[in-house]
């Protein structure tokens, strides 16, 4: 984990737009404080850490986003499997253009069927599940690739969620 104390430094920074957030009663008095100033440094703590929680959760996702980003632009579309087309299974007739055009391509379909032949289609569909399968092994190996870093990633805000949290109960066992 690089740069681990850099970033728990950057997280852990308040901004000063209300002193009222801001300012604590010392936490070294000469006395016992009373109960409510105990209650009161307890309640600024959990709000310190839910804060510095909120901007490790937002590194994250800026983190996440920027990886996304980067990534997708050194992807080849073309190289990508093309997404099947859903048949429907009821169109829309507009007007006798359509049935021109439907005519037509039945007879086609029929010719084709009489002659028997291997036509130049078949010997295509041979090469598209070759290339399909070529596409898909791309796919695949672009989707492990962005797996393992976007794993490296979470892996990094988890160790510094429990860095903090660690932090947090050393601090609560100190004060008692």
């Amino acid at each position: 984990m690089s740069n681990v104390e850099s970033i728990l430094f950057w997280l852990e920074q308040e901004s000063v737009t209300s002193n009222a957030d801001i300012y604590l009663p010392a936490d070294t008095p000469t006395h016992k404080p009373p109960s409510k100033i105990l209650y009161q440094i307890e309640k600024k703590n959990k709000l310190r850490k839910r804060r510095t929680v909120e901007r490790l959760k937002a590194y994250c996702f800026e983190n996440l986003e920027e990886l996304r980003k980067n990534y997708s632009k050194k992807i080849d579309v073309l190289k990508l499997p093309a997404h099947d087309v859903a048949i429907r299974r009821a169109e829309p007739v507009q007007n006798d253009d359509y049935l021109i055009k439907l005519t037509s391509e039945m007879a086609d379909l029929s010719n084709l069927v009489k002659n028997e032949e291997p036509t130049k289609q078949t010997e295509d569909s041979e090469e598209n599940t070759e290339s399909n399968q070529e596409r898909q092994r791309y796919k695949e190996q672009i989707e492990a690739k962005y797996g393992a870093k976007q794993k490296k990633l979470l892996d990094e805000y988890d160790y510094l969620l429990d860095k903090i949290q660690k932090e947090d109960y050393r601090m609560l066992m100190q004060n008692k």
